[in-house]
């Protein structure tokens, strides 16, 4: 029999209308560049003591699964993660936080072997987006994401996947940031990240979690700029409130809005090792009203 390969294995989705349980329905395929997606085993070991200093016996208990899935913003292939990361859907193209578990099933499938792997009561914990100029990849990102279980099934769960939109890769050079609301072509590179805090309470006579339960959201972020004048060290040292945007669009004209309405910065730095002084700042998303921290809007042609 072959190795299997991973350039001919195919992400799939479904989403679960009860956590953990897998629907009939069509699956959608999930473009990708290297999704990592693996099972989590806890070992379970004996501590008998016996005159041979062997261990005397191991079992398997929590298990689950985790990984991430790598990918080059596209207009509409990730809205369904989107939610997840959110807990929210989608209201009027627009997404904010919410405190919904929005659970799918994903496979990942890879017929020339018979390898279906499938991992059920899928939830994106984290998400991270790269904004870059200086760099030959598209707008790129990730998801960070756990399962509650997983499975190697017999069969797919649909021989063919919806297929994805086929709209072309965001690029840094068709991206506007703004500032305060006035576009600012100073940026090098902005780094979004968000991590929800997700508990994962067990329980007697389980041996997968029963439910997550969605924590605290944090969003924070990285940005590179060309120093024009010292206003960032005024903004940094007075904690000066701004708000961040970052309109990312396709050739076609799709737009996916990412905004942070309000920023402090929390740390800075320079760098004059030659040519233009370059800033770095690390920034932290908050709200005051607890509303909003990170707002997405899609907006297409």
């Amino acid at each position: 029999m072959p190795f299997g390969s991973a350039d001919l294995t195919e992400v799939g989705i479904v989403a679960e209308a009860t956590f953990g349980v897998t629907p009939a329905g069509a699956v959608a395929s999930v473009p990708h560049t290297g999704i990592s997606m693996s099972p989590t085993l806890e070992q379970v070991n004996s501590n008998t003591l016996t005159a041979f200093r062997i261990r005397q016996a191991v079992r398997l208990g929590f298990r689950g699964g985790q990984g991430e899935l790598p990918f080059e913003l596209r207009y509409g292939d990730y809205d369904p993660f989107m939610e997840m990361v959110m807990g929210k859907a989608w209201t009027a193209d627009q997404l904010v936080t919410g405190g919904a578990i929005l659970s799918k099933t994903l496979e990942m499938k890879t017929p020339a072997i018979n390898l279906y792997e499938q991992y059920v009561g899928v939830v994106a914990s984290t998400f991270a987006l790269s904004i870059n100029a200086d760099s030959t990849d598209p707008i790129t990102g990730s998801f960070g994401l756990i399962a509650q279980d997983f499975n190697a099934a017999a069969a797919p769960l649909s021989a063919n996947y919806t297929a994805p939109t086929q709209n072309e890769p965001m690029t840094a050079g068709d991206c506007q940031v703004t500032l305060d609301g006035v576009t600012n072509q100073t940026f090098v590179s902005v780094a979004l990240n968000l991590t929800n805090t997700i508990v994962t309470p067990r329980t007697i006579g389980r041996n997968t979690v029963r439910e997550f339960v969605l924590g605290k959201q944090e969003v924070s972020g990285t940005i590179v700029f060309y120093v024009e004048d010292d206003s960032w060290l005024d903004r940094a040292k007075n904690e000066v409130v701004a708000a961040v945007a970052a309109q990312c669009l396709d050739p076609a004209g799709n737009e996916i809005l990412f905004e942070l309405p309000k920023i402090k910065v929390v740390g800075i730095s320079t760098d004059r090792s030659g040519g233009p002084i370059r800033c770095t700042g690390q920034i932290t998303a908050f709200d005051p009203a607890q509303l909003v921290n990170l707002r997405m809007t899609r907006t297409p042609v």
